[in-house]
């Protein structure tokens, strides 16, 4: 698994639009992609405060609210964006 430090070393190789991409460089830099935007979304929800921090309260509790902020971070995904 890799850590948040990784990915700075991890950066898209450039290439030439002419030569292309090999496929094994191509699929690396799908996979730091993707990874970056697993991060996005755990910035957003570590907002909130309850992912930032260890979590004391109920347990059973835990899902529930993060249930919730899925559904807040979804559908704020909806929505339109505001120009």
């Amino acid at each position: 698994m890799m850590s948040y430090q990784d990915i700075q070393h991890l950066k898209p190789t450039d290439f030439k639009r002419l030569c292309g991409v090999r496929a094994e460089t191509f699929q690396a830099m799908v996979d730091v992609l993707q990874r970056i935007v697993v991060e996005h979304v755990n910035r957003r929800l570590k907002v909130f405060r309850i992912l930032a921090g260890p979590y004391r309260n109920r347990r059973r509790r835990f899902g529930l609210r993060l249930s919730l902020l899925a559904g807040i971070y979804n559908y704020e995904l909806s929505l339109p964006a505001l120009a």
